[in-house]
C-alpha cells in the first residue's frame, strides 16, 4: 500500500517537474510570451491567441518594384490572421524606414477586437531603394517584468528606373452604384498579376473566367478576395478589366472606399514582385 502511495507521488512529482521544464524552456526561447491558467481543462497552460502581420510586409521579408513614377507606397499592419481570428491583447508597434517619409512611426492595435492601420512611406525617388521593418509586440512597458510577444516584418521597396511599371485604375457605374471595374495595365514586364481586397461586401464577377473561382461568401458576408490571374499578362504591355458588384447591404456608403488603394495588386515575372501604382487611364 505505501509502494503504491510512493509511486502515485512520484508521477505527480515527475509530471510537475516536466511542465516546470517546458515552460522554462518556453519562456527562454520566447516561443511562449504569456499564459493562460485554465481552471477548467486539466490545469494546463494555453498560450494566448496572437497575430501581428501586413498585406506587404513578411517575416522573411520581401522586395518590391514600384513604377518609376511612385512617390509613396501604403501598407497595413492588422493584428489578425483572418476577420475570425485576431489578438487577445493590445499590440504596440514601432515602424522605420531607411529613407522617405513615414505617415506614422508608430501606434496600437487594440487587443480583442479585430484592429488594423494602415501606413504611407512617401517622398519616394526615382531609382531608389527604401527598407521598412514594423515591430510589434504585447510587452506592458509599465511591467518590467512582464514577458510579451513580437513579431518583426520587413520589406524593401525599390523605385524603378525604366519601363517595367504596373497600374491600376477604378471606375464605377456612378449612375446606379451597383459596381466597380478595376483594370490593371502593364509596361514592359509580364507574368502572373494577384489581386487582393482585404475589405467586404464586394462581389466578384462571376461570368469573368479569372473571378469565377473565387468564393468569398461567408453565408451571411461578403469578405476578403485573393486571386491570380496567370493567363493575360503573358506579354508585356497588356491590360485587363475585372468587375466587382457592389453589396451595400451592410454598408451603404461602401462605393466611397472603392479606389485603387483598396485593392493590392501585384505582378511576379518569376524573379522579381512588382507593385501597382495608381494611374489614370
Amino acid at each position: 500500500m505505501t509502494n503504491g502511495k510512493a509511486e502515485k507521488n512520484n508521477k505527480k512529482t515527475l509530471g510537475l517537474v516536466v511542465l516546470l521544464f517546458v515552460l522554462v524552456i518556453g519562456l527562454g526561447t520566447g516561443i511562449f510570451g504569456k499564459y493562460i491558467y485554465d481552471n477548467y481543462g486539466e490545469n494546463a497552460f494555453a498560450a494566448k491567441n496572437f497575430y501581428f502581420t501586413s498585406d506587404l510586409l513578411k517575416v522573411e521579408g520581401a522586395e518590391y518594384r514600384l513604377s518609376s513614377n511612385a512617390s509613396s507606397v501604403t501598407f497595413t499592419v492588422g493584428n489578425n490572421a483572418d476577420e475570425l481570428r485576431f489578438s487577445d491583447d493590445t499590440i504596440n508597434y514601432s515602424v522605420t524606414t531607411t529613407g522617405g517619409t513615414l505617415s506614422s512611426a508608430e501606434g496600437q492595435l487594440t487587443g480583442g477586437v479585430l484592429s488594423k492601420q494602415a501606413i504611407t512611406l512617401s517622398g519616394l525617388e526615382k531609382g531608389q531603394t527604401y527598407t521598412v521593418t514594423v515591430t510589434g509586440d504585447t510587452k506592458n512597458t509599465s511591467d518590467a517584468d512582464e514577458i510579451g510577444y513580437v513579431i518583426i516584418l520587413k520589406a524593401s521597396f525599390k523605385i524603378s528606373d525604366d519601363e517595367k511599371y504596373i497600374y491600376t485604375h477604378v471606375e464605377t457605374d456612378n449612375l446606379k452604384s451597383t459596381y466597380a471595374v478595376l483594370t490593371v495595365w502593364t509596361g514592359n514586364i509580364k507574368g502572373d498579376v494577384s489581386i487582393g481586397y482585404d475589405g467586404t461586401d464586394l462581389i466578384p464577377d462571376s461570368t469573368d473566367v479569372v473571378l469565377n473561382d473565387v468564393h468569398n461568401y461567408d453565408g451571411s458576408r461578403y469578405g476578403n478576395i485573393q486571386v491570380t490571374d496567370d493567363n493575360n499578362f503573358e506579354d508585356t504591355y497588356s491590360s485587363k478589366s475585372y468587375r466587382f458588384f457592389l453589396d451595400k447591404t451592410n454598408n451603404p456608403d461602401l462605393l466611397k472606399s472603392i479606389t485603387e488603394g483598396a485593392f493590392v495588386v501585384t505582378l511576379n515575372d518569376g524573379t522579381t514582385t512588382y507593385i501597382a501604382s495608381p494611374g489614370t487611364i
